[in-house]
């Protein structure tokens, strides 16, 4: 009897596994980035941005905060894809 599998990745097709990473770990690096900085995204005067006065209006945005959070949803997408590769193996 066979029995029907479904559709599985093979591990030797790399450009197929690294997309659907790229497609799982990508929305989860995004709302930590959005989380982490939403007070920064709050603070910005959206109603007085317009694309032809964008050097008018000056945003205070802290720089290394925004590269911490970027480093540390990165490094926590990178431990998610550890932990999955490990934890969760397809037999």
């Amino acid at each position: 009897m066979s029995f029907y599998k479904g559709k599985c990745i093979r591990a030797k097709d790399k450009y197929l596994v690294h997309r659907s990473v790229a497609k799982v770990l990508l929305p989860g690096f995004l709302i930590l980035v959005v989380a982490l900085n939403i007070g920064q995204i709050w603070a910005v005067p959206w109603q007085k941005l317009h694309l032809q006065q964008v050097n008018t209006v000056t945003v205070d945005i802290n720089v290394r905060y925004l590269v911490v959070t970027v480093i540390s949803s990165g490094l926590v997408c990178g431990l998610l894809a550890y932990a999955y590769l490990h934890l969760c193996k397809d037999t």
